[in-house]
């Protein structure tokens, strides 16, 4: 089915995105059921999860959402990438959502609606996700309280329509190969 630029998904796609991850999710737990030895297990289970992102993302990344939209469906994807269980939805109203069931603790943050950097401070988003990983929607408002050592991800519509998606290292993530990622 084809997308008009500039448009949501319609039904279709989002029902064969919907079949194709739960296809996933099926071998998933059927592995469950096979005898492999854990080591096996845990990297199939893996990989699987690595997949149902790769799956999310490639779909919504050709289609133009605006940039609120589509941080979240990366950051769904993203936190599925790392095993979170649940449905990953926007902190909007919250302010932080926090995932536990996932290999590592996934902290979700939007900082549209904060006033000033100490209503972010009381948030202890830091201490939430110590150990994990944080997503902070909106991060400019707060860009002098992010730590040296993090990841910046941009995302982008040119004006020939061309989506981008840029990585921008800060602190240790200076020195890593993200050239693959992209």
């Amino acid at each position: 089915a084809q997308t008009v630029a500039g448009t949501h998904p319609g039904p279709r796609e989002y029902i064969t995105v919907g079949l194709v991850l739960a296809f996933i999710t099926a071998v998933e737990v059927g592995l469950y059921y096979v005898d492999l030895v854990y080591g096996a297990l845990v990297f199939l289970l893996l990989a699987l999860s690595a997949m149902k992102f790769v799956v999310v993302a490639l779909w919504f990344m050709h289609l133009r959402f605006d940039n609120r939209l589509f941080s979240t469906l990366f950051t769904g994807g993203l936190a599925t990438g790392l095993g979170v269980e649940e449905t990953v939805v926007s902190p909007s109203f919250v302010l932080v959502r926090r995932y536990d069931s996932g290999f590592l603790p996934f902290v979700h943050v939007d900082v549209y609606r904060l006033g000033s950097l100490n209503e972010f401070d009381d948030l202890d988003v830091f201490e939430m996700s110590e150990g994990g990983v944080l997503v902070i929607e909106w991060g400019d408002a707060v860009d002098s309280a992010l730590p040296t050592n993090h990841l910046r991800v941009e995302f982008s519509v040119e004006e020939d329509e061309a989506r981008v998606l840029r990585l921008i290292p800060s602190g240790d993530w200076v020195g890593r190969d993200l050239a693959g990622v992209t």
